[in-house]
């Protein structure tokens, strides 16, 4: 389920112009669905849903390594089926938002993908309003957007990859401002168009995070690298000490390999996140919040963790009890993290 970064940083660029253009161009579609009444608890929601059927969801995920992860709902819940619709997040928006304006009904029940790529769908009313404490999760997964919550169904905390046969943990810096030191000159991998830095931005503030990357940029003389997967090969094979695009889960299935690679969390530690969102008058409501109940809930957290590396803890795992956690939860959050990547890119031309 790695086909998600990208979209990220594209979604934190664009999130207030989509804003603007959903809201405004969604306001005279009218949807033809019959619209499920939302049930009140997962035993109603599951019992409804099994009439319902099918669950239409879009979301990125590998579709081979998604049917493993939700055999055991299946099994439960035989006659709700998942049928996935991969789509990045950055295509969601403006797939559904241009159904709404045709007047047809969403083809989506549930849509999956960071909250830059979906807030536009808030902001335009195409999702429901659900409380997911009802359904047995929560209030610390639940991200509002105006009335609307949606549920946090991962969250991966970023850090510092490290080769552990070049590099003593004892070595390491604690904090961003201690890596941008000369010790490391040429040792580290960044992502030049900014992905993995871009909560430094929502944590400190643009002035603080350009700062800081003048003098990571003039210290470090850092190898410029995009995504995570090529970063972290050439750390584990020790081309390089450090990489700062560096995922829990990549980190944690290369050392499963037996790769000489760990992960240290810094002072601040930027995540990414996911959730998800039932659409306005989706004719399957019940049977998407029966199994958002389960994917979101503890058993589908502990697929993933399995399957795939991805935890789903609020304040994550093995991070500094000093640490702070930067995630984007708003469009505000958005904006922050997409200036903050545009001045990554443009001073790493």
């Amino acid at each position: 389920m790695s086909a998600r970064r990208r979209g990220f940083t594209a979604a934190a660029v664009s999130v207030a112009a989509l804003f603007a253009a959903t809201a405004c161009g969604s306001s005279t579609g009218k949807s033809t669905a019959a619209a499920a009444p939302l049930a009140d608890s997962v035993s109603a929601a599951c019992t409804q849903g099994a009439a319902e059927g099918t669950v239409n969801y879009w979301v990125s995920y590998d579709p081979d390594t998604f049917k493993k992860e939700i055999a055991p709902f299946e099994a439960k819940y035989p006659k709700i089926k998942i049928v996935q619709g991969v789509y990045h997040g950055t295509d969601i928006t403006p797939k559904l938002s241009a159904e709404a304006q045709a007047g047809h009904a969403l083809s989506a029940d549930l849509v999956e993908a960071d909250l830059p790529s979906l807030a536009p769908l808030v902001s335009a009313n195409l999702v429901q309003n659900v409380d997911w404490t009802k359904f047995g999760l929560p209030a610390s997964q639940l991200a509002g957007g105006g009335a609307v919550q949606g549920v946090r169904t991962y969250r991966l905390p970023i850090g510092l990859a490290y080769n552990t046969d070049k590099v003593k943990a004892s070595d390491l810096p604690s904090t961003w401002d201690e890596l941008a030191n000369s010790r490391w000159k040429g040792q580290v991998i960044y992502d030049p168009r900014g992905d993995y830095l871009q909560g430094l931005g929502v944590a400190w503030g643009y002035d603080k995070a350009d700062s800081w990357l003048k003098k990571f940029l003039a210290e470090d003389k850092p190898v410029a690298l995009q995504g995570s997967t090529a970063s972290l090969q050439q750390v584990a094979s020790g081309q390089a000490e450090l990489s700062t695009s560096a995922t829990v889960d990549n980190v944690t299935q290369l050392h499963a390999s037996g790769a000489p690679i760990a992960i240290k969390y810094l002072d601040v530690v930027p995540t990414l996140d996911y959730y998800a969102y039932i659409t306005k008058n989706s004719p399957h409501a019940n049977a998407a919040a029966c199994f958002m109940s389960w994917w979101a809930g503890p058993q589908g957290t502990a697929q993933r963790v399995a399957i795939e590396s991805k935890p789903n803890s609020t304040r994550p795992t093995g991070i500094a009890a000093s640490a702070s956690v930067a995630a984007l939860t708003t469009a505000a959050d958005g904006d922050a993290a997409a200036k903050f990547s545009t001045d990554i890119a443009d001073q790493s031309k």
